[in-house]
């Protein structure tokens, strides 16, 4: 079956949306699920450009799942991810779970990736950038009221999660707007589209 241009353009201003918070660097981790769906062979376009589209954009990526239908990929921007899960509270709790935060980012990362072998740990949100205190009430360590769902299930007090859900939206939004106003998506995800910066 050939390939149009045409078609790797489409799923690189697809991910460019999807990826908008990491890329600009609001979030340190993305995770997505590639499945084709209606208008969408997410699943096929993923094995065929995966590899092109993000080559230039400093992100990196493991999967997680893998089936005939669908892939389950973690996408982050390395130094970040270092950076966020070295943090005092995001480190303790992970350590508290057993991760080996003081081996590197990588080992983290062999963790979470065999842990998602047996379903979807709920500690994933901290590699997310989900903040602390929602994914300690999901899990149910801690003694906060869900006060509201959104893009995740925020506990206790809002004003710090809805503030993060905010700059997500507003990135993949910013992302959008500058896609439909005719940017290029290979030179937003690399970062390369002057029209993006600042």
């Amino acid at each position: 079956m050939m390939f149009l241009p045409t078609e790797k353009t489409a799923f690189a201003g697809w991910l460019a949306v999807q990826l908008a918070p990491t890329l600009c660097g609001s979030k340190p981790a993305t995770i997505l699920t590639l499945a084709d769906v209606k208008c969408l062979p997410l699943y096929r376009w993923w094995a065929r450009f995966g590899d092109i589209v993000l080559g230039n954009t400093g992100l990196e990526y493991q999967v997680f799942f893998c089936d005939a239908k669908r892939h389950i990929v973690l996408f982050y921007r390395p130094e970040l991810l270092r950076r966020y899960l070295e943090d005092g509270e995001a480190g303790s709790f992970l350590r508290r779970l057993g991760y080996p935060v003081g081996e590197g980012l990588e080992k983290c990362l062999q963790m979470l990736r065999e842990r998602f072998g047996y379903g979807c740990p709920h500690e994933i949100g901290v590699f997310l950038g989900i903040p602390l205190k929602d994914v300690m009430g999901f899990m149910g360590l801690s003694g906060e009221p869900l006060a509201c769902r959104g893009e995740w299930c925020v506990y206790g007090d809002t004003g710090q999660s809805l503030g993060a859900m905010r700059r997500f939206a507003a990135d993949r939004d910013r992302v959008a707007v500058r896609l439909r106003q005719g940017g290029c998506p290979l030179a937003v995800l690399a970062g390369e589209d002057t029209a993006m910066a600042g």
